[in-house]
Formats: structure tokens, C-alpha cells, sequence
């Protein structure tokens, strides 16, 4: 065995103990108690608790939960309806202000259902939605011109549309339609998105899909492969990545940078008005331009 396959033998032991250690520290159940919740439950609750509706033209929307499955949907119409199924004694709702708070305060995890929140707001709604939630999935339908704040410890998202979308997870897999800007910070996710503007994602394990970036990206993900079907920047833009693979299709020139793998670029390409920087440290870079 020469010297360089020797390297190469030494960076994949080292990568795959990074990996290693890197998945343990996330799943510690010390550091992370509310996976132990999550498998702890029984399901998701189907008794209904409270439920109200409120004419206000809301500013804020605040939802603050010890562990939830929360479903957003529009609604034609200019009424907020909210309906909580679970225990009655620890959900307080509150619409006065031009706020409407949904706080639920679970303290017993044992042998327990999930709390179900449903909200129905307005299909034009351009204000904010902010959501702190300790375990749940979340389901958002279409709001095109709403603005969401999105800290989730541990389960899935999925959001057809949104104006912004800022999201911060531990765990879980996250899919989304459309947005006029996307901001994404995760240590274990699988990401795919139909079609954004900005994308700004950081994540530590897990794919990223995207079909199409309009506008600027920056991108920095650990290990996994990353791949955008097509992508029309006006901005400078980067993608960084550790070890996986890139597969891109962009129509200018592209700056690429790698140390073990392979490069391979279709076709010669014009320099843009705008630098984009991708860098893989181990693993290959594919780029189409069409």
C-alpha cells in the first residue's frame, strides 16, 4: 500500500469517527430529554379541549408548546379559529392585544397522547407566526405572504408556502413548497424545498434537495450529498460541504474547489455577473449548465 492510499485510508477512519461521535453527542438523551418525551407518548389526542374563533386582526401569533402536533390552514374568510385537543388544564389560549398566545404547559409525558393544535387563519394573512415547540410535527398550508419564526426540537416540518420561513431544529426532516426567503439551521435533516429565492441553510447531517434557487444561496452542510436542479443567481453565493457529493445545474461559471474526488463540469461556461464559490472537502462536484 503507497503513502497516498495509506492518507486516504487514514481520512476515511477519521471521517467515519467524526460521524460517529458527531451523531452520539446529538442523540446523548441528556443533552436532547425531549426525544425521551416523544417515545414516552402514546399518539396524538382526538379529544377536543377548547375551541374559539376571534374576529381580531391579529399582529402576532405566538404558540408556545411542551409537545405538539401543530397544523396551520388558511381559511377564506377573516376569522381565526383555534381548536386544542388534549388536557383542558394545561392549555391556556389568549386573543386580546392584537395577539393571540396559545401556551401548553404538558407535565406529565408518561403514557400520554401528543397535543393536536389546529389553527385556521386567513389566506392573506401578512403578518407573524411564531412557533416554540418541544417535540411534534409541524404542517403549515399555503401562506404566501406570511412570515414564520420556527424552533422545533425534535420532529418533522412541512410547509407548502410562506413569505419567510426561519427555522432551527435538533431533529427531524423538513419539506417545503415555496418561500420567498428560507433560513434553516439543523444538526440532523433531510431538506427539500421546491423553489426559493434566498436560501440560507446550515446544517450538520442530512441531504439537501432544492428544484430551484432564484436569487442567492449559502449553504454550508457536514455530510451528506446536496443537489439543485437549477439555480439563477443575482448575488454572490457558496455552497460548503464536508463530505458527500454536489450536483448542480447552473448556467455560468463556477468556482469549484475539492480535495478528494472528482470534478466534473459538462461544458465550458461563461463567466456571470456574480461569483459562486462550491467547495467539497471529500466527494465529488458535479455541474450541468442548461
Amino acid at each position: 500500500m503507497n503513502k497516498r492510499n495509506i492518507a486516504i485510508s487514514l481520512i476515511v477512519i477519521l471521517i467515519i469517527l467524526f460521524i460517529s461521535l458527531t451523531i452520539f453527542t446529538i442523540l446523548d438523551l441528556n443533552n436532547n430529554p425531549n426525544i425521551i418525551k416523544y417515545m414516552l407518548s402514546t399518539g396524538t389526542s382526538d379529544k377536543l379541549a377548547i375551541t374559539k374563533s376571534y374576529d381580531n386582526d391579529f399582529e402576532i401569533i405566538k404558540i408556545n408548546s411542551s409537545g405538539a402536533d401543530i397544523n396551520i390552514k388558511h381559511i377564506d374568510s377573516d376569522e381565526f379559529i383555534v381548536n386544542i385537543y388534549g388536557d383542558k388544564k394545561e392549555v391556556k389560549v389568549n386573543g386580546k392585544d392584537n395577539k393571540l398566545n396559545i401556551d401548553i404547559n404538558k407535565k406529565n409525558f408518561i403514557n400520554k397522547d401528543i397535543y393536536k393544535i389546529v389553527i385556521y387563519v386567513p389566506f392573506d394573512y401578512d403578518k407573524y407566526v411564531f412557533i416554540d415547540n418541544e417535540y411534534g410535527d409541524i404542517n403549515i398550508s399555503t401562506f404566501n405572504n406570511t412570515n414564520f419564526e420556527i424552533n422545533l426540537d425534535y420532529g418533522n416540518i412541512y410547509v407548502d408556502s410562506s413569505n419567510r420561513l426561519d427555522i432551527k431544529t435538533e431533529i427531524g426532516d423538513i419539506y417545503i413548497g415555496n418561500s420567498n426567503y428560507i433560513d434553516i439551521n439543523s444538526s440532523i435533516s433531510r431538506i427539500d424545498i421546491d423553489e426559493v429565492n434566498d436560501i440560507v441553510i446550515d446544517n450538520n447531517i442530512g441531504n439537501i434537495i432544492i428544484k430551484k434557487v432564484n436569487n442567492y444561496i449559502d449553504i454550508n452542510n457536514n455530510v451528506g450529498d446536496i443537489r439543485i436542479d437549477k439555480i439563477d443567481i443575482s448575488d454572490d453565493s457558496k455552497i460548503e460541504l464536508n463530505v458527500g457529493n454536489i450536483d448542480i445545474n447552473y448556467l455560468n461559471k463556477v468556482d469549484t474547489h475539492n480535495i478528494i474526488g472528482n470534478i466534473t463540469d459538462n461544458k465550458k461556461a461563461q463567466k456571470g455577473n456574480y461569483k459562486f464559490i462550491v467547495e467539497n472537502k471529500v466527494g465529488n462536484i458535479k455541474i450541468k449548465h442548461s
